[in-house]
């Protein structure tokens, strides 16, 4: 067991880590600020600094989609039946609610701390390790925060637009958020084989609730752009219950633009 225990942070290298990755983006923001006056903003509002390179590792990923995400999500949905998953998904999405209820904590939420914690307590026993959603149907209805969510809470913005090759968008901040969200319990506890089988199927879930929304993407006029707005959209409206970025001219109804948006969590 040694080899596993190896994979793992002791608490003061996660305070260390936690600290080497937050302090920078706070750097990075207040100098992104200063300078704010100085440059022209884009009429979608979103930083994309690197979008030569981020084409071209969106082309890649459409290339991984294409031939490998796809087909095998659609093996996925034509062999597993929807019990089986949303069973799955409620598995994976049980072991954010750990970081949720510290990440509501930070941000001075005790009720909805408290809800996190007593929804993976409840699914944990009564849900069977979480397949199935007990504090859910008993009407705790699951309320996801990140550590993205605290940043934002004091005034972190988005940073630089990133797309990762087979990742997908993200942004700075949700880049640090997640890593962050990594160091809690039980994704702590997990080792690296066990961490990539947990994002495979997270993913396969959700790339399965998007095989609807390909339509949309396929037609707008540029669907780089489509995406990328699409994506900073959905980090605003959930975190600020607002949205801020304009809607492309694809073409696409607000309800259209809505449904793809419904896919991202």
């Amino acid at each position: 067991m040694q080899h596993v225990a190896a994979y793992r942070l002791s608490p003061y290298f996660r305070m260390i880590i936690l600290y080497l990755l937050v302090m920078p983006l706070f750097t990075i923001q207040y100098a992104m600020a200063s300078t704010a006056t100085d440059e022209p903003e884009m009429h979608t509002g979103v930083y994309d600094p690197a979008e030569g390179l981020n084409r071209q590792f969106w082309q890649f990923n459409l290339q991984v989609d294409k031939h490998i995400a796809k087909p095998a999500t659609e093996v996925y949905v034509e062999y597993i039946p929807l019990a089986g998953r949303e069973a799955l998904n409620n598995f994976v999405q049980n072991f954010d609610e750990p970081s949720s209820a510290v990440n509501h904590l930070l941000m001075l939420d005790i009720t909805a701390s408290m809800d996190s914690l007593m929804r993976f307590m409840f699914n944990t026993t009564f849900g069977v390790a979480g397949f199935f959603d007990f504090a859910g149907n008993a009407g705790l209805t699951r309320n996801r925060a990140e550590f993205q969510d605290v940043l934002a809470n004091v005034g972190v913005g988005h940073g630089p637009y990133l797309m990762i090759p087979i990742y997908g968008p993200e942004t700075t901040r949700r880049l640090v958020g997640n890593v962050v969200d990594a160091l809690y319990f039980p994704y702590s506890e997990l080792t690296y084989f066990e961490r990539f089988l947990h994002w495979g199927v997270d993913s396969v879930y959700k790339r399965a609730a998007l095989l609807p929304q390909d339509a949309l993407i396929e037609q707008s006029l540029d669907p780089y752009i489509f995406v990328r707005d699409a994506y900073i959209q959905y980090q605003d409206f959930r975190i600020n219950g607002e949205v801020f970025i304009h809607q492309q001219q694809d073409g696409l109804s607000d309800d259209e633009l809505d449904a793809l948006l419904d896919e991202y969590e």
